[in-house]
């Protein structure tokens, strides 16, 4: 199977979730340049190569869910998002596309083409 490509220069990779929706194989990748963002990955049909399906921002999401931030200690510094990918599910026949994510205290399930 192929590797998603990694940033030259970076060495560690913080994969999210790997799994499968609608019959295809995805992976989550925090985005080593921009930690707000996650990279959603998809392999081609042909099993050949992964290719960026989706980007999605988790720090929007922290406007609503501010439980979600790591502070640095004593100070309102953001260093940090705590949650976890549970499950991601694409299904283009109803044009949904969810990530469900483990926050502190909650289970959210996320359109990531509403918000």
């Amino acid at each position: 199977m192929p590797s998603t490509s990694v940033a030259e220069d970076f060495s560690e990779r913080i994969i999210k979730y790997f799994g499968e929706s609608a019959g295809k194989l995805h992976l989550i990748e925090e985005n080593v340049l921009q930690p707000t963002l996650l990279n959603v990955f998809e392999l081609e049909k042909d099993y050949s190569k992964w290719f960026v399906k989706y980007v999605v921002d988790v720090d929007d999401l922290s406007r609503l869910f501010p439980i979600m931030l790591v502070h640095e200690p004593e100070s309102l510094d953001v260093i940090g998002y705590q949650f976890d990918v549970l499950c991601f599910l694409d299904d283009e026949k109803d044009g949904k596309t969810m990530i469900v994510l483990s926050l502190p205290e909650k289970i959210l399930f996320y359109d990531i083409k509403k918000l």
